[in-house]
């Protein structure tokens, strides 16, 4: 929950910044930019079926990069873990 309001922006009781307040001119120019920067990028294309498959599936979040942090985890479970079902 928000607790102190300073200039734009709004702390919590940790300190961290929450929210930040902008006048509406300076939110549309950063739509604006943002919109911008998604057009210079050239992301891949897919066509999107009724149903994805689950390799489909498996490959947009691939090639998305949301889960690559993954990489440096280390492995907690194995095969071996739990009970036979």
């Amino acid at each position: 929950m928000p607790s102190a309001v300073q200039g734009k922006y709004i702390y919590d009781s940790s300190g961290k910044i929450v929210e930040v307040i902008l006048p509406i001119d300076e939110f549309k120019e950063l739509q604006r930019l943002a919109s911008q920067k998604v057009g210079e990028r050239s992301p891949k294309k897919y066509r999107m079926p009724d149903e994805l498959s689950a390799a489909g599936i498996t490959r947009i979040a691939e090639d998305g990069g949301a889960f690559d942090w993954l990489k440096d985890e280390p492995d907690l479970y194995s095969d071996d873990d739990g009970e036979p079902v």
